[in-house]
């Protein structure tokens, strides 16, 4: 016998990424597209609002709950954990949903998905956290860094204490305060078609905020919780969406018209088609990967744009022969993801220590790869992540030139990073990113 519908789509739908999301096989972003074509545009929002503010402040969330239950909140079934921690973010979090709404819409996804028993236990957690929630007091990061800021502000003590030994405390507190700040949509101006201030009055005639990049010279925010279907479609070939961070990369690499170059690990394409606009699309781009599905959302990003310059190539890095030579290179490779925390927080949960030295072999072996593939003298090989922690930044560009002939080009854009690149959530409002760009000696 078939469970009735949830009267709450939205909330029904963060549940199931929630419980689905514990396996980490994919993120919650992409397991609610496979939700979301029954749900109408405020229930998408509502959805992932709810899913995103859950991952962001799960340790907070979990350290609450705990204090209202009798058994250890490890061994609570991972589908009820999921109905409590949906309703108690609302109660601490969201402010314009009623606490007996966020209680109730709980119960009932409790009492639908998982039983009555089940829905007892969401109910009777729920309304003590009510009853004692103005005497609810979380621990001061600063009076236990170590053990108080992967509770209060929601990160893996794992990493948190890798952060403290490298940062100090306070820099980590900024840095997790940051990845919990809700990041504002950025636009990247197609300078093939406009400039910042056209495309800022064509917004502003649409009523939609925003403001230039204080970053980017081709870059704007928007402003006030606006969203991307909130621009009008004849302005979608216009712009790319892509942070700051990102926008800053792809110069880097000091592309120019005609040159032959190869984004090595190119989808969805946001660098790729930054580069095509760099060049004034004259010139030859390869964008190879072995991601099939992101290779056909780099395909509809150039189509937008109006870009001819670029060629997609399905395949692995490693395994291409016969690709040719290249001016140059970007190697924008799979890492950690740890720089882009604040947009996508279930990473948090996802990532281990022991990945960071994993991700750094194949990170050498792409670089190497990479690097055999440049045209033999004045290319230029940039190597990029959307990450800082050394294993997946400065390590493989060390590593990589007690092997080969290579000497670094100075890019830093800070006094502690004299030769690399690199951007802080803390620190510039940004992504995270590191960069590091090479040519041969």
């Amino acid at each position: 016998m078939s469970r009735p519908a949830a009267r709450n789509p939205a909330r029904n739908a963060a549940w199931k990424v929630l419980v689905q999301s514990e396996n980490c096989k994919k993120t919650v972003k992409d397991q609610l597209k496979t939700l979301q074509p029954g749900l109408d545009r405020r229930d998408k929002a509502l959805s992932l609002e709810l899913l995103l503010g859950v991952q962001r402040h799960r340790a907070l969330l979990d350290w609450t709950l705990a204090g209202f239950m009798k058994k250890p909140i490890e061994k609570t079934p991972v589908a009820a954990l999921a109905a409590m921690r949906l309703g108690a973010y609302q109660i601490l979090f969201m402010d314009k949903i009623p606490d007996h709404c966020a209680v109730d819409e709980s119960v009932e996804i409790a009492k639908i998905n998982l039983g009555n028993s089940f829905a007892r236990l969401v109910n009777a957690v729920l309304r003590n956290l009510l009853r004692t929630l103005p005497t609810l007091s979380p621990p001061k990061p600063q009076d236990n860094p170590t053990q108080n800021i992967p509770i209060t502000l929601s990160h893996p003590a794992w990493l948190v204490n890798r952060w403290i030994k490298r940062l100090g405390p306070d820099e980590t507190e900024a840095l997790c305060r940051a990845n919990n700040k809700i990041p504002p949509i950025s636009l990247r101006v197609n300078i093939l078609k406009t400039d910042v201030s056209h495309l800022l009055c064509e917004l502003k005639k649409h009523g939609i905020g925003a403001e230039p990049s204080s970053h980017c010279p081709h870059g704007i925010r928007l402003l006030g919780g606006v969203s991307i279907r909130d621009i009008p479609e004849q302005l979608w070939p216009l712009f790319q969406v892509q942070d700051e961070a990102a926008q800053l990369v792809a110069p880097l690499l000091g592309a120019g018209p005609g040159e032959r170059i190869l984004d090595a690990c190119a989808a969805p394409g946001g660098k790729t088609t930054h580069i095509a606009e760099l060049m004034k699309d004259q010139g030859t781009i390869v964008a190879l990967d072995k991601d099939a599905r992101r290779l056909s959302r780099l395909s509809e990003n150039i189509k937008r744009l109006g870009l001819h310059s670029v060629k997609i190539v399905h395949g692995d890095l490693l395994s291409e022969q016969n690709l040719g030579y290249f001016d140059k290179i970007l190697l924008d490779a799979p890492c950690s993801a740890l720089g882009v925390i604040r947009r996508n927080p279930d990473i948090k949960w996802c990532r281990r220590e022991a990945d960071l030295k994993r991700n750094q072999k194949t990170q050498g072996r792409l670089l190497e790869k990479a690097a055999d593939m440049l045209k033999p003298s004045g290319g230029k090989l940039l190597y990029a992540v959307c990450s800082n922690e050394p294993e997946e930044c400065e390590e493989v560009i060390e590593e990589f030139l007690q092997k080969r002939p290579f000497k670094i080009i100075d890019i830093g854009n800070s006094a502690s990073d004299e030769r690399f690149f690199r951007t802080m959530p803390h620190s510039n409002d940004i992504d995270g990113f590191f960069a590091a760009l090479l040519t041969k000696n």
